[in-house]
């Protein structure tokens, strides 16, 4: 950790205790997932992490779901991580996922029964076994030490912390010779990243630990988000768009495929509204005037609008503009869910129509299992997403020879490289404009990620593409191909 900078403030996230959750919690469940019924141990704790000295750091939290299979020693595990940098994997353990599913509200409207959830069919535990991990200041996770020197909340500080919490899970359980996959959701893309390069190890590290990763999977990611600071951000957004005034009838359908909207407003980006954008100025005014017009016939603002605006309307502004009749906002996170333009001041998150909502669905059904068959009624507050632990992140990571990361491209290429085995899935939502579909699709064009090993899906959903029954089942099954080169074919007995 460098000494030479001010570390940030971890006071307003510190507990002085672990979470009282008696055990772990260690029970025994069935499931029927593709006809085959998949008997299976949940295990949910508490893991005490210390520093080089013995002294307790912070507590990991997570939720293991093993299947009793044969061999269960080869079968692949997935770690999975949501976002934030301070969020916990509510969404995915309860909202995709897991073994148990939150009956969610859809983008009609209309709310489940509080805490309604059923068994989850779209579950990835037919192949492989899921642990999903809460960082220190989410969920139940706690910082443990007031010493900035322990700090986990930053880049550097949290992979390391969250490697060190994977090796020791798979010596507790045997599970060296299991292939392993690292599953990030939003920041959760930066987190793998920074992880897969953290468990191999390297001398800029300061250790070669040679724990090798099979798989990345980055959902709705953000490794290359610190490039939305540039004009690139216009361009990756338009295709989200066009995509959704597509769905919402803004502009004529004319029997187009949602991927077909998708592509050929990215060619337009790329080839019409990129070098435009980089004349600025300059730009002569027939030209300006050409592209407007073609922004308009693709997102359904008038041209007069995107002129007025030099051909750059943000996310918000869209967002908030393109249903009128009635007047409708979209949700950022996920364009299919709208509301009524609020009268208040609004919040980023709370009013968003999606998030927050989904939220409450998968809290409750996890405070319905946790109190029901898990048997772990942790007497703590569950922190879906803790916003002093995005206040406080050190955001400092740094590639040798090189400035600060703000794109972690290259982080992701340098594992490519080092592990020639590797794969790389990424999963976008076509309705996403917080992570557009856009950037995700400028990420995996890089040259140094090898096609043969790197593979784009795009559902018909937003930043949890596991939202809806249609994109859950065609995301778990394209997750069930990419994990299948490791997964067992032996049935649980």
């Amino acid at each position: 950790m460098d000494t030479d900078r001010p570390e940030p403030p971890v006071a307003s996230v510190t507990s002085s205790a672990a979470p009282a959750c008696p055990g772990p919690s260690v029970t025994q469940h069935s499931l029927t997932v593709s006809r085959r019924v998949i008997r299976y141990t949940a295990t949910a704790g508490a893991t005490v992490m210390a520093n080089d000295a013995g002294v307790q750091r912070a507590t990991v939290f997570s939720f293991a779901y093993t299947a009793d299979a044969e061999a269960v020693s080869t079968r692949p595990v997935v770690f999975i991580f949501n976002g934030g940098p301070g969020s916990s994997t509510l969404y995915f353990h309860f909202g995709g996922l897991g073994p148990v599913r939150a009956l969610m509200p859809g983008p009609g409207g209309g709310l489940p029964e509080p805490s309604a959830c059923e068994p989850n069919a779209d579950t990835l535990l037919d192949v492989a076994d899921l642990v999903f991990v809460d960082p220190p200041g989410t969920g139940f996770a706690r910082m443990l030490s007031n010493d900035p020197a322990d700090s986990a909340l930053g880049v550097n500080a949290d992979a390391a912390l969250l490697a060190a919490f994977i090796r020791r899970w798979l010596s507790a359980h045997g599970r060296w010779a299991s292939p392993v996959y690292l599953m990030g959701a939003s920041y959760g893309a930066l987190r793998v990243a920074a992880l897969a390069r953290d468990l191999l190890g390297s001398v800029g590290a300061g250790q070669l630990r040679a724990a090798a990763v099979d798989g990345l999977i980055l959902i709705g990611q953000a490794a290359n988000l610190g490039l939305m600071q540039t004009e690139l951000r216009h361009a990756w957004q338009l295709p989200t768009m066009a995509a959704l005034a597509w769905q919402h009838g803004v502009v004529p359908r004319q029997g187009r495929s949602l991927t077909e909207v998708l592509r050929e407003a990215h060619g337009f980006a790329l080839t019409r509204l990129v070098p435009a954008l980089l004349q600025g100025a300059q730009l002569a005014e027939p030209e300006r005037q050409s592209i407007a017009e073609g922004l308009a016939a693709r997102t359904g603002l008038p041209a007069a609008r995107w002129a007025e605006a030099e051909l750059r309307l943000d996310a918000k502004t869209f967002a908030e503009a393109l249903l009128c009749e009635p007047a409708r906002v979209l949700s950022l996170y996920d364009g299919r869910y709208t509301q009524a333009p609020p009268r208040h001041a609004t919040d980023p998150v709370a009013d968003d129509p999606m998030l927050t909502q989904a939220a409450v669905a998968c809290h409750a059904a996890m405070q319905a299992q946790l109190h029901g068959p898990l048997q772990c009624p942790v007497s703590d507050d569950y922190l879906a997403i803790n916003f002093k632990v995005n206040a406080a992140w050190d955001w400092r990571h740094q590639e040798a020879g090189s400035p600060t990361l703000t794109d972690f491209t290259s982080v992701l290429a340098t594992s490519l490289h080092r592990n020639r085995g590797l794969r790389l899935f990424v999963g976008s939502g076509a309705f996403d404009l917080v992570a557009p579909w856009g950037a995700a699709e400028h990420l995996v064009s890089r040259p140094a990620f090898p096609p043969d090993r790197v593979r784009h899906q795009v559902y018909a959903s937003g930043h949890c593409p596991y939202l809806g029954d249609e994109p859950r089942a065609a995301l778990a099954a394209d997750l069930r191909a990419f994990i299948a080169p490791h997964a067992l074919e032996t049935s649980a007995p």
